[in-house]
């Protein structure tokens, strides 16, 4: 299974946070939200799960394109 880059989108309702939609190698879908120091260069995983919603796999599909 080839592996294809995540798509990441600020957070909607979190100022200075992310979120990341993609696949990990084992082949489930999930989603990270996380934030990130530009001057310490360091990510910051707030939480990470495999969203139950169908409207996140949709969303992910519609940006890919």
């Amino acid at each position: 299974m080839e592996l294809a880059h995540p798509i990441f989108r600020q957070h909607s309702r979190a100022y200075g946070r992310a979120i990341a939609l993609g696949f990990v190698p084992d082949g489930r879908f999930i989603l990270v939200v996380f934030s990130y120091n530009k001057r310490r260069k360091a990510v910051r995983v707030i939480t990470a799960y495999e969203p139950t919603e169908p409207e996140w796999r949709i969303k992910y599909e519609t940006l890919k394109k």
